[in-house]
């Protein structure tokens, strides 16, 4: 009998929503170890002055997400739960992400905050970078 295969939970919503939270919170509660990931974790491979820099940051973005996106059903295929973190922003993204979990059950889950909320958390935490809350909601939702 091989591993068993669990269900990949895939939030996706807005910086600043909840989904962090959330997922930790998923973690903790799951009877069995689980594998929690994010897009952040790939992002914040890149140097403070990239992505600082609308001129850089998205040409650096582009292959590490894809590369996230691609790494996906490696991680499902250590044997574990796991719990995605994204901020689909594109279609070509959740295609991608698709794609690579094809041959997986995968719960996706979208994960919203109202608006005032959103813009309320990105400024207390003084790491987001300013008018993010305002852009995504409607961007990272808009594709299902």
């Amino acid at each position: 009998m091989g591993m068993p295969r669990y269900p990949i939970v895939f939030l996706n919503g807005a910086s600043s929503s909840g989904k962090t939270s959330t997922c930790e919170a998923f973690q903790k509660l799951w009877h069995d170890p689980t594998y929690y990931t994010s897009c952040d974790k790939f992002i914040f491979m890149l140097p403070p002055h990239v992505l600082q820099s609308d001129s850089l940051r998205p040409d650096a973005l582009r292959p590490i997400l894809s590369a996230f996106h691609h790494s996906l059903p490696h991680i499902a295929a250590g044997g574990l739960p796991v719990i995605v973190d994204h901020v689909l922003e594109s279609e070509q993204w959740l295609i991608e992400c698709a794609t690579s979990l094809r041959d997986y059950e995968v719960l996706f889950v979208g994960v919203k905050c109202p608006l005032e909320e959103l813009e309320r958390r990105e400024l207390a935490r003084g790491d987001r970078q300013v008018g993010f809350a305002r852009m995504q909601p409607e961007r990272v939702h808009r594709y299902g």
